[in-house]
């Protein structure tokens, strides 16, 4: 998070959070975490340039340049390979949408390049079934100014593979998220007028339609260690999550009084984990064990 033009990370020791300094010479907006697979806390987020910070066992952040000239800072995407263990981040630059990774992993050369020209406001990133990365996006395809399109980028060799989920109104693609469960089964969302659609694709198959799930905005997803699908959003003041039993799309509360930047991630042993911000101030998080 950043708190007066610095950015912090905290973290949890097994019994109380604690803070850290990641860079102190500047703010961020579009803040990702992620873990690398050795367990390292890594950071990735925009001011004017993309930047790359990551945790050295003693206690200090290295911070680096992921790309120097000026990018676009509302939101990135930062995911690991899990082939390689080399970070990787979208964002967006001007009007393209980028993709670098971090060739040698921790102690690598980043190594960019455009993805597509794409309005890509807002970003999300996963791998897929294949090991190969999927970027979910915004895009304005009519160039009126106004974002009005969903889209997912697969790497497939050394070529990108772009797929129109939907386009239509006004504000479709907005809050763009993606995730993907070991099965192969992926599912994407956005929220147009905050109605949040979700589409499915299946290992091998192709994306549907889209479904209806829950009225509301600042979308997360991710499945469960049972496979089921969720849908973090904000509505009227509240967090919630909409997941699909079989039967349909059902709604729990996870708390009332929020604000918004619901984030929605799954643990290693299969539970869910919730983080928003509340009315009073700080952060939130709301925890749902592995089923």
């Amino acid at each position: 998070m950043t708190e007066n033009n610095t950015v912090v990370a905290l973290l949890w020791n097994g019994t109380q959070w604690f803070r850290e300094t990641v860079d102190p010479t500047e703010g961020g907006a579009g803040i990702y975490f992620a873990f690398a697979p050795d367990g390292t806390p890594s950071v990735s987020y925009g001011n004017q340039k993309m930047k790359f910070a990551w945790r050295s066992p003693n206690g200090t952040w290295n911070v680096e340049n992921v790309e120097k000239s000026p990018v676009s800072n509302e939101y990135c995407a930062l995911r690991y390979d899990p082939a390689t263990g080399e970070p990787t981040v979208a964002y967006r630059k001007g009007s393209n949408l980028r993709f670098a990774r971090k060739v040698g992993g921790l102690n690598g050369t980043w190594q960019a390049e455009t993805v597509e020209a794409a309005g890509a406001r807002y970003i999300d990133m996963v791998y897929d079934f294949d090991g190969r990365p999927a970027i979910s996006y915004s895009d304005d395809p009519d160039g009126d100014g106004w974002l009005s399109a969903l889209k997912v980028a697969t790497k497939v060799g050394s070529t990108w593979q772009i797929e129109t989920l939907h386009e239509g109104v006004v504000g479709d693609g907005v809050w763009a998220s993606i995730a993907a469960d070991e099965d192969g089964d992926m599912i994407a969302t956005h929220s147009v007028s905050r109605r949040v659609s979700v589409f499915r694709k299946p290992l091998g198959g192709a994306w549907d339609a889209g479904t209806y799930a829950a009225e509301g905005r600042d979308l997360g997803v991710a499945f469960d260690g049972a496979g089921t699908p969720y849908v973090s959003f904000v509505n009227n003041n509240q967090t919630s999550v909409a997941f699909d039993d079989g039967s349909g799309w059902q709604t729990e509360r996870v708390e009332d009084g929020t604000l918004g930047g619901s984030d929605l991630r799954r643990d290693p042993q299969g539970g869910l984990g919730v983080l928003y911000e509340p009315q009073a101030g700080g952060i939130g998080i709301g925890f749902k064990p592995a089923p």
